[in-house]
């Protein structure tokens, strides 16, 4: 008998070896954002500074031509409502008075109170004044019992004091 059948070797099984591959590293640059200038920011910062100051600048100029005018024709507005022909007819302008008569202005009073413009709500207004603001257009809207009316008011300037120059209502 052949010992070599009885007992035989066990066979290795071996894997094979596949060469080692060289491990490929590759550098991922590192993006860095730009450093913004803090010049930039500044000239921001001042360019918005300016920008509101122009604004606000605007506003003032507007504000303050306007606001005399507003002021002198609600008071006008409320004496008409509420005062005697006489009264407001002396807070007119000159130009005003030479124009219309104290019972012109009387009549014309009276016409719109019957047709109950004491208790109109003002419902819109606006303003335009020219003339290097001595003369401003004043326009209201109004609305009572579902009626609508405008009323369109001109102010001048006589000295210190703005006064009616023209008055029309639709």
């Amino acid at each position: 008998m052949n010992e070599d059948i009885v007992n035989p070797q066990p066979e290795a099984v071996m894997p094979t070896q596949q060469p080692v591959q060289p491990e490929v590293v590759t550098e991922t640059p590192t993006v860095v954002a730009p450093k913004k200038s803090n010049k930039v920011l500044l000239i921001i910062l001042i360019s918005l500074f300016v920008f509101f100051g122009f604004i606000a600048l605007i506003f003032f100029i507007v504000n303050s031509a306007t606001k005399e005018p507003f002021k002198a024709s609600n008071e006008f507005l409320t004496a008409f409502t509420t005062e005697d022909a006489q009264t407001v007819y002396d807070s007119t302008s000159t130009q005003f008075q030479a124009a219309v008569s104290l019972e012109e202005f009387e009549s014309f009073q009276d016409k719109y109170m019957v047709m109950g413009l004491d208790k109109a709500k003002v419902t819109g207004k606006s303003i335009q004044t020219t003339n290097d603001s001595t003369t401003a257009t004043l326009t209201y809207s109004l609305e009572y019992d579902s009626e609508n009316w405008t009323i369109e008011i001109e102010m001048i300037q006589e000295g210190e004091q703005w006064k009616l120059f023209n008055m029309s209502i639709k």
